[in-house]
Parts: structure tokens; C-alpha cells; sequence
């Protein structure tokens, strides 16, 4: 029978159940099981909650997110284990407006082209609205999260499917065109290698075509493998791939908790090969255990009868590992109500101290920036973390500091410690967007001899990358700093530096290793594993101020200071015993005193 425009409401509100059911069944449960958790060994994530879920089960939690201020870049800013949600948010509302837009077009009588080609005008929109809010500079969450701003990646394939008959073209044009979709398959897929490795998050070239760039090949690359016969396409029908395909849903849902989670246990941080063996089998058992054997019911029409029901509860009684299973799943929903019972909402404290301290040091930083120059004190006060010869030498010298957030958050010690220094810090910095903001430290005349960068905590950069901003800075003597944030980045990011010192590829590049020292301590860190706090600011700069005193003080410097510190190491001695030797003296008369009293 001829479907008619009459039928859209049954059909369309048909439709959007099965959708909901889809996804909304599998994110609820992996949700509750994970909040469970979470609220028995990771309360601190228990923060806004309460929102997470309701937004993410009304399917808005892309716009709750943007409303709230929330990072996708700076996790350790709003922790959450639920922020990878924003997607299935997204995807529910595409489904709510496509297919009316799809019905409409078909309504007025619009054949498939033109229907593709209004979907590829909406992809092309959409592309250019993400470049038009992201200007480049500052976190690009709103146009990572918006619906307006990744609309093109669904109307890319959207256009696809309305005119692409793979079927039809393949028994016109026979094998020549098998083996030319597998080139396309090939060269596609190594494209897509190459986008997921180079586009970084916060580079202006991702959102300004970058991302729109690798949806067209991707949309490319599904056109090429959905050709029959294919050598590709026909490797990834394999039984094993297949399945591993129809687990990725289940598998994006566990993701963000199974990581945000292990990333909090340090054996588990140390092991990230045990992270993915749990998120291996957590996707496994929720898509045969959720999605296939009851979701997929359900969307059927199979709902739960008496007599099911009925089996079930016999089961439970009969069988123990039924039993065991109802008791573990009864736990977890007590866990879960305990913990959306005692989640707080709005701000995390530890986050606004931590973001209120680096807005002071910002503050201070416009203030130390404003002075042209510094009057030396005739009594310099010790500095009470550091070695009087250390701060000493460091006083003298012109330093220039290039980083991120933790460098703003060490603000306030190391303008203490090197009074002439030079410090340009900002959130969400990378060191793949340092190259401008170099050149206007040189042209501006504030670019010192010496400059110490803290930079890769927020994404990855390569050895080229590297090589280019040494080659800015020339002759300089640079000092960078290794990171510690709990990300998949940081030990690729440390091994390179490493790697790069180790090849002494530049006599004036050297390396100050934080993360070893941090790891010690983990007590000077915030909550987020990242950012120093007052004490490990402090700390920080210490480190840095050590690392500058050993390798830039002369022999002569440094046995100078030996002696400075070994005559003063005495002078303390000596007052000491003499202040000894008066407190007895004064005990003496005070006694002789109180005997001539009594006679």
C-alpha cells in the first residue's frame, strides 16, 4: 500500500520510539551502573549530577553543557564522566527534524537530487557557522558541542543515501569499478588516519574546514566500501568486525566513565591497557545483554508478558547465578539512588578556588606587566621553599614564561622568585599555537634570553612542530617543561621531550622534569591531578628555579655560593650556642638571685 502524507503523525511518532528506545535504554543503564561507582569510589564526581542525567534523557545535554560553561578540552576544569554525552543528544535531535524536512521535500514532489543537493547546501551552512563562531581564540566548546555547528557531518550522509545506489552502479559498471573503490576505501581510510592524528582540538584549522574536510571523506570513504565485490568492504564484513561494530555504541557509552574513573586510581593510570580491557568487556556484555537481547525486543514489539515475567522471577529463585545477578543489580540501583541523593549541584568548590586563584595571579600578572623596571633591595628577606644562593641568582635573571593555565596558576611564586621576569599564560593553550604568540613576544621586545615553556597538558605536538618554535627562538636558552594531566597525551608527550633532549639535537634545550617530581607529591596537586595548588605552586617554581641555578650558574658561581652557604651555616651555629649559653647564664643569676632573696 502507497504511503500517504495523512500517515506522518503514526509513522513518525512510531519512528521516534523506536529511537528513543535505541538510545535512550542502553545510556540510562550504563549511566545508573556507572553513577553507582562513582558515588562509592569517586565521589568528587558526583557533581551536577542530577543535570547530567536529565539532560541526557531528554536529550539536550549538548545545550545544557554549552549553558553551563562546560569544556569538552578542560576536563579537569568541570570533571565529569558523562561529558562524551553531548553526542547522543545531538544525534536524538537530528532524528527528531530530518525526517520531517526529508517528508516535506518528498510532500512537494522534489525528487532525490534535489533532495541531496538542499542537504548539501545545510552541510555547507552549518560548516560555515562553525568557522564564524570560532574566531580562532578561546575554547571551542560551543561550536565542538552545537547542533547548528555538526549538523554537517549528518547531512553529508544524509545527501549520500539520497541519491547512492551502490548496488545499481556496481552491476553497470562490473569489476573496474570494485577495484576503483578499493583505492577510494584505501586512501580514504589512511585520510581519516591522518585527520584523527593531526587535527588537534584547539587549532583554528579544525573548525575553520579542518573537521568539514574529514566528514567529506568520510562520507567519501562509506560511499567507496558500500560498493559490493569490494576487497575492503568485503575484509570488513568479517563475522569478528562486524561484531566489535555493533558493540561501538555500547563502547561510546562506557567510555568517558571507564577512563574518567581509571584516570582517578593510580594503578589503573599507570596501566591504561587494564582501562581498555574493561571498557572491552563493559561494551561486550551491555550491547548482548542490553541492546541485542532486550532493547531489540522491544523495538520489535516483544514486550515483557506475565508468562516471561513469571520465568524470570522462577529463574531468580532456582538458579544463582540469576540470583546473584538481581543482587548485584539491586546494589547498584541503592548505590546510584545514594549517590544522585547526595550529589551537590552548581560549582565545584576545588574548581572555583583553583580557577580563583589563577584569575588573582592573572591580575597580578597585568600588574607585574605594567612595571618597566624593578629597584633592587638592599636587604633581600629569604624566600622560605628556596635556597638563599638559588634565589639570589635567580633574581638577576630575565626570564620569559610561555604557557597554559598551570603556568597561571604558579603565577604568584614565580614572579617571586624572578622579580625580571616575563609571563604570558592562558587557558587551553597548546604548544601548536605558541609559533604567534613567540613572534609578538620578540616584535614586542619581551622575549628574554632565557624562557622557560609549560605547555602540553592540552594536547599533543610533534617533533617538527617542536623544531620550528627552537627554530624561533633561535640561540635562546629554552627550558621546557614535561606535564601531568591524566590524559591519553601525557606520556606521549613526555616520551618526545625526552626523546628530543636525549638526541641533544639543540646545545640550548633542556628539559625540567615535572611529572617526576609531582608524581612524588601528589598532595600539591588539586583534586584534577593537574593544577598545583598554593603549596605546589610554590613548589613549582622551586623546581624551576633549580633547574635554571644548575644549568646556567658558572663553577665559580656555584662554589662561591658553597662557601656563602657554609659561613652563614656557621654564623647561624654560633649565635645559636651563644644565645644557649646566655639563656644558662640568665638561669644562673636569676637562681643565684632567688637564694640571696630567701637568706
Amino acid at each position: 500500500m502507497k504511503w500517504e502524507f495523512k500517515d506522518l503523525p503514526r509513522t513518525y511518532l512510531a519512528y521516534l520510539i523506536k529511537r528513543v528506545l535505541r538510545l535512550g535504554i542502553p545510556l540510562v543503564i550504563v549511566f545508573l551502573a556507572a553513577v553507582s561507582v562513582i558515588n562509592i569510589f569517586f565521589s568528587d564526581l558526583l557533581y551536577n549530577i542530577r543535570g547530567a542525567l536529565l539532560s541526557s534523557v531528554l536529550f539536550y545535554n549538548n545545550w545544557w553543557q554549552i549553558n553551563l560553561g562546560y569544556s569538552y578540552f578542560e576536563q579537569y576544569v568541570h570533571p565529569s564522566a558523562f561529558t562524551h554525552l553531548w553526542y547522543v543528544a545531538v544525534l536524538m535531535q537530528i532524528c527528531v527534524v530530518w525526517p520531517l524536512l526529508i517528508m516535506l521535500l518528498r510532500k512537494i514532489g522534489k525528487g532525490p537530487f534535489v533532495i541531496c543537493g538542499v542537504q548539501l547546501v545545510l552541510a555547507i551552512a552549518s560548516a560555515v557557522d562553525m568557522a564564524l563562531l570560532f574566531g580562532g581564540d578561546g575554547d571551542p566548546s560551543r561550536v565542538y558541542y552545537g547542533t547548528d555547528t555538526r549538523l554537517y557531518a549528518f547531512a553529508l550522509g544524509g545527501a549520500l543515501a539520497a541519491i547512492w545506489r551502490p548496488a545499481v552502479i556496481a552491476e553497470r559498471h562490473g569489476r573496474g569499478l570494485r577495484v576503483l573503490a578499493d583505492l577510494v576505501s584505501i586512501g580514504g581510510l589512511a585520510l581519516l588516519v591522518f585527520f584523527a592524528l593531526r587535527l588537534q582540538d584547539q587549532a583554528t584549522f579544525t573548525y575553520h574546514g579542518g573537521m568539514f574536510l574529514a566528514a567529506v571523506v568520510a562520507t567519501i570513504t562509506v560511499a567507496a566500501l558500500t560498493i559490493p565485490g569490494g576487497l575492503i568492504s568485503r575484509i570488513l564484513s568479517l563475522n569478528v568486525l562486524v561484531f566489535l561494530g555493533k558493540c561501538t555504541f555500547s563502547a561510546y557509552l562506557w567510555y568517558y566513565p571507564v577512563l574518567t574513573m581509571g584516570n582517578m586510581n593510580s594503578f589503573l593510570a599507570a596501566n591504561k591497557w587494564i582501562q581498555w580491557l574493561i571498557l572491552l568487556i563493559l561494551s561486550v556484555v551491555t550491547y548482548l545483554v542490553v541492546e541485542k537481547a532486550f532493547v531489540s525486543r522491544l523495538v520489535k514489539g516483544q514486550w515483557p508478558t506475565r508468562e516471561r515475567l513469571a520465568q524470570a522471577i522462577g529463574a531468580v529463585a532456582t538458579n544463582k547465578f540469576a540470583f546473584a545477578g538481581l543482587v548485584l543489580i539491586v546494589a547498584l540501583a541503592v548505590s546510584s539512588g545514594f549517590g544522585f541523593a547526595r550529589a551537590t549541584s552548581g560549582d565545584n568548590q576545588t574548581v572555583n578556588d583553583m580557577q580563583a586563584q589563577i584569575a588573582a595571579n592573572q591580575k597580578l600578572l597585568e600588574k607585574q606587566k605594567a612595571l618597566q623596571a624593578r629597584n633592587e633591595q638592599a636587604d633581600v628577606q629569604d624566600i622560605p621553599y628556596l635556597d638563599r644562593s638559588v634565589m639570589l641568582f635567580c633574581r638577576d635573571l630575565k626570564v620569559t614564561f610561555v604557557g597554559d593555565s598551570i603556568l597561571l596558576g604558579a603565577a604568584a611564586p614565580l614572579t617571586e622568585v624572578f622579580p625580571q621576569s616575563y609571563i604570558d599564560g592562558k587557558v587551553g593553550r597548546q604548544l601548536i599555537q605558541s609559533g604567534d604568540v613567540i613572534d609578538s613576544l620578540i616584535n614586542s621586545g619581551n622575549m628574554n634570553d632565557i624562557v622557560v615553556i609549560v605547555l602540553g597538558s592540552n594536547g599533543t605536538f610533534t617533533e617538527d612542530q617542536l623544531d620550528a618554535l627552537m627554530q624561533k627562538l633561535g640561540d635562546r636558552k629554552v627550558f621546557l617543561m614535561n606535564t601531568k594531566v591524566p590524559r591519553e597525551w601525557q606520556d606521549s608527550v613526555n616520551t618526545m621531550l625526552k626523546n628530543y633532549a636525549d638526541k641533544s639535537k639543540k646545545d640550548n634545550f633542556y628539559l625540567i622534569d615535572w611529572n617526576s617530581f609531582i608524581s612524588q607529591h601528589p598532595e600539591f596537586l588539586y583534586s584534577d591531578n593537574t593544577h598545583p595548588n598554593e603549596e605546589g605552586a610554590q613548589q613549582f617554581a622551586k623546581l624551576i628555579a633549580d633547574n635554571l641555578y644548575q644549568v646556567l650558574a658558572t663553577k665559580e658561581q656555584k662554589a662561591q655560593d658553597r662557601l656563602a652557604d657554609e659561613a652563614a651555616a656557621e654564623e647561624a651555629a654560633q649565635q645559636q650556642a651563644a644565645q644557649e649559653q646566655q639563656s644558662a647564664t640568665d638561669a644562673q643569676q636569676a637562681a643565684a638571685s632567688d637564694g640571696t632573696t630567701a637568706e
